[in-house]
């Protein structure tokens, strides 16, 4: 910014630093990028006691800033007057010196007393206005020119008068935080409670912290908001705005302590909202009505619980014998708010008055709200009604005991067991101990009886379903019940290849002991529980598959036995077990081994739904098209491929290495002539 060490003490108001740079040779007229002098800154920054070390130094009192400003220019406003006067009487000159000897408008902006005095003895008139209806009081209250305001209403400027859009001076100095201009108009007579063109009286201007200090002055003077004028012929802006002394004047002048606006709101409804308790005191004491409820159905007491939480107008409103459990529009009741809103004083003080949730209301003619909120008083008398259903179903198709549980309410779900609830009904299959898992006492209780969550209970249900996610006492208890060990889905597919391929050892333990049979093979690709073992190296299971009798040279469909495939897998340790015992690859079988089928190799390395791909596989298409013959390849985004053809399925060549970029490669075989009857494989590089 060019700053020299001037600008900086000057801005700082490092007085003893600025006698320092003087005395020792600094450039008193040194200018920044912006053509600002030092004195410009000790103008900008009101550092009086600079400015005279600068003049006393001889600084050029003529300078000009980039935009024609002099020092003078600069020091405006209220809190600048006696540097104004310091500068003024150094002989400096303002840039809007020469418009103010022409406008006494321009004058008074500036705070020329003198420029404004010449005006008046030339006879304009001190009250004349603009094209927009500003007075010379108007400019200089907005400019803070305390000495010019002091001066125009000396020479009876009338402090009333209004623009256009209906503001004072006093407006002005207001919003521009003029303190000593705005104290100056009121003691002059300025009316504190004008409306401008928008209703705002001066107080409506001073909002804020800076303006904190003026909002006490003004009030100190009578001042008010328009809404607090407006409270004087209106009750329910007075009860909104806690004017006590308007509600009396009201009242006495008789005013229906209990009309409601347009909005249904009556004044105890107004007051009860903004939390205003002297007000609804009065209100109370002519009567008002605390059952009144508005168009939303609140009473008072519910506006104190939803508002505010005051505890003294709550306390009295209950003692003035307002309903404490009246539902409103929403079928809340005052603590329904109070909860809602964590005022636990206040919920405490209306449930030692009778107050009750809604919930709890209802809880006296519903077995779920009962059961919701843990009324077991209401519970049993509802429970011994003729016709009483404990498995009754909600609208939302919950039990009494889903909803009990779900609440916590532990003593209302033992009454409901005890009452015979069943603990494993369902709701989109999930029962009560769904509901349960971060309650484990309420969760003993209904292992106790029985209760198993919705998978448990699909597991006693379906042994497909409890084989491939490892629940081996649902297995047995439905082996017990005359299940049959050996049931397939509709693709083939048994309970020992689901466990087998999830690697769920206890399970495949309690079928291998139980007439499972170990050589069933699976869906049209033709697997036994031995090839999934080996799949992903179960060794484990393999050794319970083996022990049972298992074919360990059975064929899959696509010509491979377990070894074929422990080893395309590289699970090593399983592969030796199936080798130890007597396994060996397809190519390796003599016609009498194997499962009696002729071995008949197939190039691919197809798995099922049971092996969904984990980055170790694909999934092979065989295409035929005019290009020739090729493969569609399903993997993972990122794979290199290694496609490789033989005729006779143990002399392979390598094709071509293909990248998989998205997920899914279609590749046509490139050689010019392929050789008749070729087969394909794929290996995934490292």
């Amino acid at each position: 910014e060019g700053y020299s060490i001037l600008h900086a003490a000057i801005r700082k108001g490092k007085t003893e630093v600025v006698t320092f740079a003087l005395v020792n040779g600094a450039n008193v007229d040194l200018r920044s990028k912006s053509k600002k002098s030092p004195l410009h800154y000790a103008a900008q920054y009101n550092q009086l006691a600079a400015a005279k070390l600068l003049v006393e130094a001889k600084a050029d009192l003529t300078v000009k800033d980039t935009r024609g400003r002099t020092a003078l220019d600069l020091a405006q406003g209220e809190t600048k007057r006696e540097l104004v006067k310091f500068l003024r009487s150094a002989g400096m000159k303002s840039r809007d010196d020469e418009a103010a000897a022409k406008s006494i408008f321009v004058a008074a902006k500036i705070g020329s007393v003198e420029a404004i005095k010449k005006h008046l003895a030339a006879g304009v008139d001190v009250n004349a206005k603009n094209k927009n209806d500003y007075t010379a009081l108007h400019f200089a209250a907005s400019a803070g020119q305390v000495d010019a305001v002091a001066a125009l209403i000396e020479a009876k400027s009338d402090v009333a008068l209004a623009d256009k859009v209906k503001r004072t001076a006093l407006h002005y100095a207001v919003s521009n935080k003029h303190q000593a201009t705005a104290a100056l108009l009121l003691e002059k007579g300025a009316p504190v409670n004008a409306k401008d063109k928008s209703g705002k009286t001066p107080l409506d201007r001073a909002t804020g912290k800076s303006r904190a200090a003026l909002a006490e002055l003004l009030r100190s003077k009578g001042g008010k908001t328009a809404k607090e004028m407006l409270a004087t012929e209106n009750i329910f802006i007075a009860a909104e705005e806690g004017d006590v002394e308007s509600i009396n004047k009201l009242l006495a002048a008789g005013a229906d302590v209990n009309a409601k606006n347009k909005s249904g709101y009556t004044a105890l409804h107004l007051s009860a909202k903004r939390g205003h308790d002297a007000v609804a005191a009065v209100l109370l004491e002519a009567k008002a009505d605390v059952t009144l409820a508005s168009q939303s159905g609140k009473t008072a007491l519910h506006y104190v619980a939803d508002y505010n939480g005051n505890l003294d107008l709550a306390m009295r409103l209950i003692a003035g014998q307002a309903p404490i459990n009246t539902k409103d529009g929403r079928k809340r009741t005052p603590l329904d708010y109070a909860q809602l809103r964590k005022r636990a004083e206040l919920a405490e003080l209306l449930r030692s008055n009778g107050g009750k949730t809604s919930k709890e209301l209802a809880a006296a003619g519903s077995i779920f709200a009962a059961a919701e909120v843990g009324d077991l008083k209401a519970l049993n008398k509802l429970l011994a009604a003729d016709g009483a259903d404990v498995n009754a179903t909600n609208k939302s198709g919950y039990t009494a005991l889903h909803l009990a549980v779900r609440k916590g309410k532990q003593d209302a779900a033992a009454l409901l067991l005890e009452k015979g609830a069943n603990v494993n009904a369902q709701r989109k299959g999930c029962t009560p101990l769904d509901f349960a898992r971060k309650n484990t006492e309420i969760a003993a209780l209904l292992r106790a009886k029985g209760g198993l969550t919705r998978l448990e209970l699909r597991a006693e249900q379906d042994i497909l379903y409890a084989a491939a996610n490892g629940y081996a006492e649902a297995i047995l208890r439905y082996i017990e019940k005359g299940g049959d060990v050996n049931k397939t889905n509709r693709k083939g597919y048994s309970a020992l290849h689901f466990a087998a391929n999830s690697g769920y050892v206890e399970v495949v333990r309690v079928l291998v002991a139980n007439k499972i049979e170990v050589d069933a093979a699976a869906n049209r690709y033709k697997k036994t529980g031995l090839h999934y073992a080996a799949r992903h190296g179960r060794k484990e299971i393999a050794t319970l598959l083996l022990d049972k009798g298992a074919n360990v040279n059975a064929i899959d469909r696509s010509g491979r036995t377990p070894v074929d495939i422990a080893e395309h897998y590289r699970r090593s340790e399983t592969a030796e077990l199936l080798r130890e015992r007597g396994g060996k690859r397809a190519s390796e079988l003599k016609p009498e081994e194997g499962n009696g089928d002729k071995p008949n190799p197939q190039p691919l390395m197809i798995d099922d739904e049971l092996g969904q791909l984990t980055g170790e596989e694909v999934a092979l298409t065989l295409t035929l098209g005019q290009a020739g013959p090729g493969l569609v390849i399903d993997g993972w985004p990122g794979e290199q491929y290694l496609i490789e053809a033989s005729s006779d399925l143990i002399n392979w060549i390598g094709v071509e290495e293909v990248d998989n970029a998205e997920g899914s490669v279609n590749w046509v075989d490139p050689r010019v002539e392929p050789v008749p009857g070729q087969f394909y494989r794929v290996q995934i590089l490292d």
